[in-house]
């Protein structure tokens, strides 16, 4: 399983701070959705959002 958070409009992954999200793997990843992103941060999310968390998990080489 893969944890991402976001503190202060940046994101990580790992355990941290605040609520997160979990995903399976790469593969699941694919399908995740601005609407996934929110619900789990109880927080808004957008486009940006879901682009800077993939890219965060492609530099991470998980993708």
């Amino acid at each position: 399983m893969i944890r991402a958070g976001r503190v202060n409009g940046t994101w990580y992954l790992g355990r941290g701070p605040g609520r997160g999200l979990w995903w399976c793997d790469a593969e699941c990843s694919k399908g995740l959705r601005v609407g996934h992103l929110a619900r789990a941060l109880k927080s808004s999310a957008n486009e940006r959002d879901l682009e800077a968390l993939r890219a965060l998990e492609t530099g991470r080489g998980l993708l």
